[in-house]
C-alpha cells in the first residue's frame, strides 16, 4: 500500500506536469522548476500517514505473537521496521533538503517565524509567572 500510493502521487505529479509544462517557469533546461519540490513526495500526508499505518499494523503483528506467548523482542523489530521502511525514504529526503539549498530557504525565511513565537511565547510564561508572583 505505501510503494502503491508513492507511484500514484509520482505518477499523478508527471501527469501535472505533462499537461501544464508550457506555463511552468524553467530552470536551466526543460525541466521545470517545479520539479525541484518533487521529493517532498516522500513527506506527504498521504505516504506519511500509511506509512505509520503500516507499522501499527506490525506492531500489532507482534503483539499476537506475544499473546500467543512467543519470546518477540519488539523493541528490535520495530527499529528494524523503521531502518528498512523509513530510513531511505528519510535519507533521500535529507539528501535532496541539503543538497538544492531548501535548507538556507527554511532557515532564512521559516526561522524567523519560529523566533518570534517562541519569544512571544517565553515572553507571555514570563508574564504568567510574574502575574502568579503577585497573588502569592
Amino acid at each position: 500500500a505505501t510503494l502503491l500510493s508513492l507511484i500514484c502521487l509520482v505518477l499523478a505529479y508527471v501527469a501535472l506536469e505533462h499537461r501544464y509544462h508550457h506555463c511552468m517557469l524553467a530552470q536551466g533546461g526543460t525541466w521545470a522548476f517545479f520539479n525541484v519540490i518533487l521529493p517532498s513526495v516522500l513527506i506527504h500526508p498521504a505516504l506519511v500517514s500509511r506509512q505509520m499505518a503500516m507499522m501499527t499494523y506490525f506492531f500489532s503483528f507482534l503483539q499476537g505473537f506475544l499473546a500467543l506467548g512467543f519470546k518477540v523482542d519488539t523493541a528490535w523489530w520495530l527499529k528494524w521496521y523503521t531502518v528498512i521502511f523509513f530510513a531511505p525514504v528519510a535519507a533521500f529526503f535529507g539528501i535532496h533538503y541539503v543538497f538544492t539549498g531548501s535548507f538556507a530557504f527554511t532557515v532564512v525565511f521559516f526561522g524567523p517565524i519560529v523566533l518570534w513565537f517562541s519569544l512571544w511565547t517565553l515572553a507571555a510564561k514570563r508574564v504568567l509567572v510574574w502575574t502568579k508572583e503577585i497573588k502569592s
